[in-house]
Formats: C-alpha cells, sequence, structure tokens
C-alpha cells in the first residue's frame, strides 16, 4: 500500500487534500520490527508518531508497585500511536513493542513542524483530528474508570 493511501486511511490525517497528503506522505519513512522489538519505551522523549501499516503492537506500562508491565491497548492495523509526541515532544506514557514482525510507517515531529510552519491548514487538520481522537480516547478511559470502580 502506498504511503499516501495510508496516511488518508487513518484519522489524524482526515480531511487533507492529495497535494497536502503527498506533502506529509515525503516525511514518512517505512521501518520494519522483527517480533518482540521495543519500538520506544515508557519515559523516554517522544518524537515520532507510528502508522501500523502490517503486524501487531502491544501498548504496555509499567506497574510502579510490581517489576511487569500491563498491557493497556493492542494497537490494530492501519492505526495510530506515539501520536502524543508531535504535540509536547515530552516522555513517552507508556511503552510499544512488536508481537509479531511488523512494518510501521514514521513520522518525525521536527520535520512535520517544519512543514506546518509553512503550511498551517495542514496543522489546523491535524490538531483538529488529533483532538477528537484524544476526547474518544478519554471518553473510553472514563467509562472504562467507571466500571472498574463499581466492580472494585
Amino acid at each position: 500500500m502506498e504511503k499516501i493511501e495510508i496516511l488518508k486511511n487513518t484519522g489524524i490525517f482526515t480531511d487533507l487534500e492529495k497535494k497536502e497528503l503527498e506533502m506529509v506522505s515525503q516525511l514518512c519513512q517505512v521501518k520494519e520490527f522483527e517480533e518482540n522489538t521495543e519500538i520506544f519505551h515508557e519515559g523516554d522523549t517522544g518524537q515520532e508518531l507510528f502508522i501500523l501499516i502490517e503486524g501487531r503492537v502491544v501498548i504496555e506500562i509499567h506497574l510502579k508497585l510490581k517489576s511487569e508491565k500491563a498491557a493497556v491497548h493492542t494497537v490494530d492495523k492501519g492505526h495510530v500511536f506515539g501520536e502524543v509526541a508531535l504535540v509536547d515532544g515530552g516522555p513517552r506514557s507508556a511503552s510499544a513493542t512488536t508481537v509479531k514482525p511488523s512494518r510501521l510507517l514514521v513520522l518525525n515531529k521536527t520535520d512535520l513542524d517544519k512543514l506546518i510552519e509553512t503550511n498551517p491548514r495542514i496543522g489546523y487538520i491535524i490538531l483538529r483530528n488529533f483532538s477528537k481522537i484524544l476526547c474518544g480516547r478519554i471518553r473510553k478511559t472514563t467509562r472504562e474508570l467507571r466500571s472498574s470502580l463499581i466492580f472494585a
């Protein structure tokens, strides 16, 4: 699948015009990871967004009271992860590890920032879409927290 098609079918890039998708796609790299490879580690500074092309990735958090991790999300094909790094470049809130061999489309924050400086419409659309995705995740987390407190 072509980079532009992958971006077009990813929620964070919805509503970008073909020319804008082409500009974003030129910044992306395809990277391959073996099974059980850590893509990024919780606490590391985040500088990249990832889109799963093929394979499977699990998002895990480190449990402070135990020396183990808890899986909090499994990334499906075509979905974005690590996108918060594009907003603040802060530390990763979780780790991402491949569960099987995986191909990812990778977009660097610095490259995207430069593109947005000269094309503010792209930045507006990405930020709007990111906000929608984030709101959905907050609602889901609230439901899950509420459910766990009811049964605790």
